[in-house]
């Protein structure tokens, strides 16, 4: 058995902890067995985050007989399948409400769904966890096309109501309001995050965006009849202002509405992905509405007259992934962007990330050099760099030395576009690479330099998009 000097016991708990917690779970199983002093600190980091699921039937019996003290350490529940298999479901069923009812201090939950999962179970869940005080988060992602519209366990979701932090994501949109509407209406004057995904199927189809019945103000315009008028005990709080602030959409119509603006009078941060903007930005600038944080994949003059009607943005991504529009336009709205737009937050902005598609106007070059310089504060930069301008890669070092404060450089390489591209970006960033070593030779520079080709660029925008809901 291993011991250790008593000094480190006099440590702050916190900083204890900070240690502890860079270690994998399989040194914390080694850690814990070797070393009897830290067996209890191990313990509660170590089964902070369980899986509860049909497939290991062990840790729902451990914890409905209480045959350890993992329900007082549990903050994350990861539940990842409620399909009731043959060998297990006996187990699973006897089990499954008292380990439920040990988890007293849950703070998350990590939660897919799909049709074939027991809906005595997904009851079950809702019931016993819903009313938990410590519950503030909740991921739930409905997995798959649903042959019935409506899952009846479902009904019940309005019994959640002391979430801050709500993320909805579907694959069937016509699951998203039906869902949504309940929690939001249940916590929309305390929930401080909300992230929606699966408004619609694709761009690909206009009809079916242009009449989508997935509109974010539906959501806003709720009431909930559909579930709080089922006698299930969803009581409404008295009137207050909201306190939503943060707010992630992927794939939803957005268009100008009183029920809208009534819920973002506290908005700070706004993400949007694959989004039709409608009218909304013009709806941000009559509100007032001041964004400290925005990532959109689409830009047309609406959102550039919003950013140049107010100052104080602080985080700024820009990922071309969305709607596109004409060559001429978008390059046009480049200028305004890195000419207006982005003077106007010099004094407040940190972290700026633009990706084009292709080389251009968006890229850095010496065109948009000044609007760079202005923005001291910068801690995080990602930008677009044309791989045949060689000498815009020392341009850019030179403005990231002037940054005081700089963490990460984030070189992305642009060409004409595909085909071109893979092979081209292979050969600049190995003479790019070979640029920036010299540079920082000389220059000493602390922060960090990464230069990513567009298939590590591609891959990492995949990722992204597939971890839309996590704990």
């Amino acid at each position: 058995m291993l011991h250790l000097k008593p000094g480190i016991f006099t440590l702050p708990t916190e900083l204890l902890y900070h240690i502890v917690d860079e270690l994998t779970t399989t040194e914390l199983k080694n850690l814990r067995f070797a070393c009897s002093q830290l067996n209890n600190t191990l313990e509660s980091l170590l089964f902070s985050q369980i899986t509860l699921d049909t497939n290991h039937p062990q840790m729902v019996q451990d914890l409905a007989l209480n045959h350890t003290r993992i329900g007082n350490y549990v903050r994350c529940l990861h539940i990842p399948s409620l399909a009731l298999e043959t060998d297990t479901e006996r187990v699973f069923t006897r089990h499954l409400v008292p380990a439920l009812s040990s988890l007293k201090s849950l703070t998350s939950i990590n939660w897919t769904v799909t049709e074939t999962d027991s809906h005595w179970a997904i009851e079950q869940v809702i019931t016993h966890l819903s009313p938990l005080p410590t519950l503030f988060n909740l991921n739930l992602y409905l997995k798959g096309l649903w042959i019935q519209p409506i899952p009846l366990p479902f009904h019940r979701i309005c019994q959640f109501k002391h979430l801050r932090s709500c993320a909805i994501q579907v694959d069937d949109n016509r699951l998203l309001l039906l869902i949504a509407e309940g929690l939001f209406d249940a916590n929309k004057f305390h929930i401080e995050s909300l992230k929606l995904d699966g408004g619609f199927d694709s761009f690909t189809d206009p009809e079916r965006y242009m009449t989508n019945d997935t509109d974010l103000a539906m959501l806003f315009n709720s009431t909930n009849d559909k579930f709080c008028n089922l006698g299930l005990g969803c009581v409404h709080p008295m009137p207050m202002a909201p306190r939503l602030k943060e707010l992630s959409l992927s794939q939803f119509p957005l268009r100008h509405s009183p029920s809208i603006l009534s819920q973002l009078g506290s908005l700070k941060a706004l993400h949007l992905d694959r989004c039709i903007p409608y009218d909304f930005w013009k709806m941000c600038v009559e509100a007032g509405i001041q964004l400290m944080e925005i990532t959109v994949d689409h830009v047309d003059e609406s959102f550039l007259d919003y950013l140049e009607s107010y100052q104080g943005l602080e985080r700024i991504t820009v990922a071309f992934n969305g709607i596109q529009i004409r060559g001429s336009v978008h390059e046009l709205n480049a200028e305004r962007f890195w000419g207006t737009c982005v003077p106007r937050h010099s004094r407040t902005i940190r972290e700026v990330s633009v990706q084009p598609k292709n080389k251009g106007r968006w890229c850095f070059s010496n065109e948009n050099v000044e609007s760079f310089r202005m923005c001291g504060l910068v801690e995080e930069l990602a930008v677009g760099i044309d791989v045949d301008e060689k000498d815009d890669i020392i341009l850019l070092l030179q403005v990231a030395d002037s940054y005081k404060k700089l963490k990460s450089l984030t070189v992305l390489l642009k060409g004409r576009g595909l085909p071109w591209d893979f092979i081209r970006c292979e050969q600049a960033r190995t003479e790019f690479h070979g640029a920036i070593a010299n540079h920082r030779h000389w220059n000493h520079s602390a922060y960090e330099v990464t230069v990513l080709t567009r298939s590590e660029q591609n891959r990492r925008a995949s990722f992204r998009r597939s971890s839309v809901v996590k704990c």
